[in-house]
């Protein structure tokens, strides 16, 4: 007689009911129109918001007017202010300049259908300043790099606590 058993996990997981929708002072990258979460979004999911500014960020999460909420429940379910990105950036670039400042914002859908702000990180891409000199020396053949060439590239992040 053989005793062997076969045992499948079996996971439930939950979605959330109403789609949640994003509204913010600053526009998103691949997010389009408002939805952040559409309805039946498994809870546990996690997304990234990216902010392509080099100011502050304030955004709301709620629920759309058109949902059919319990009364009970309020459409607001969260406000978020990601402040200090000028003087981050500022410490950043130092005395290079910044290009292309983006603000990234972690966003989960918890297991229990609330929102959290994981992490927020200001990214900025650094680029050597170029005197008059620099430039001419590139026009006359000083240099063997093309006039808009630089000479250190390189992406810098600066990360954030949590939020909520």
């Amino acid at each position: 007689m053989n005793n062997q058993f076969r045992v499948k996990d079996i996971r439930s997981k939950d979605y959330s009911l109403y789609p949640i929708t994003i509204t913010a002072n600053a526009s998103i990258d691949g997010l389009s129109g408002s939805i952040l979460f559409p309805a039946r979004t498994k809870l546990g999911y996690t997304k990234s918001l990216i902010f392509k500014t080099s100011n502050d960020i304030s955004f709301t999460l709620g629920y759309p007017s058109t949902a059919n909420l319990p009364a009970d429940i309020s459409p607001t379910i969260l406000t978020a202010n990601i402040s200090g990105v000028p003087e981050k950036i500022e410490k950043l670039k130092g005395t290079n300049e910044c290009h292309d400042p983006t603000v990234k914002v972690n966003i989960k859908l918890t297991d229990s259908g609330l929102v959290n702000v994981l992490h927020s990180e200001v990214t900025c891409e650094i680029r050597e300043k170029k005197n008059l000199a620099d430039k001419f020396k590139g026009l006359f053949g000083g240099s063997g790099k093309d006039k808009d060439e630089t000479k250190d590239d390189q992406v810098c992040h600066f990360g954030e606590g949590q939020g909520g």
